[in-house]
């Protein structure tokens, strides 16, 4: 009698998981249950394709590695607001871009510009070294290399 009682909550929990599980038409993307072997909406046979294996699927497509950053971003950067150190901000040099920004900004209304062409010029051989994928500017603060 324990027997029959255990086995019962065995099919229980076995239809309650089938019942929650669903899987996702590879043509539509609607979400169908989990027993269906063909689309309602549109007749496609449906493998084994579950709404976690698209999550995964489209989370990979989407952004592989977030971490990484661009080398052709930096360089436009760096041409661009070099002054600003934006560049090294963005690579995560945060004590380089605070000293080209503080520099450029209240240096530049001290020397009437000048500091600012000072770190331009800075920025513009910053610029290169990244492009040229010199060392020292091969890898973001963090060392994970730059993506081409």
């Amino acid at each position: 009698m324990t027997t029959t009682k255990t086995s019962t909550k065995t099919t229980k929990k076995a239809s309650t998981a089938t019942k929650t599980a669903k899987k996702v038409c590879p043509r539509c993307n609607r979400v169908v249950r989990a027993q269906d072997i063909y689309c309602p909406a549109c007749g496609q046979k449906i493998d084994g394709v579950t709404i976690e294996k698209v999550i995964d699927r489209v989370g990979d497509v989407l952004d592989p590695n977030p971490d990484v950053k661009s080398r052709l971003v930096a360089a436009v950067l760096a041409f661009f607001f070099g002054a600003l150190g934006i560049h090294n901000f963005y690579l995560g040099f945060q004590n380089r871009a605070l000293t080209q920004l503080l520099v450029s900004t209240i240096g530049g209304l001290c020397t009437c510009g000048l500091a600012t062409i000072a770190m331009q010029i800075w920025a513009f051989v910053e610029m290169i070294l990244i492009l040229t994928n010199s060392q020292g500017y091969t890898c973001d603060a963090k060392g994970v290399p730059l993506r081409d």
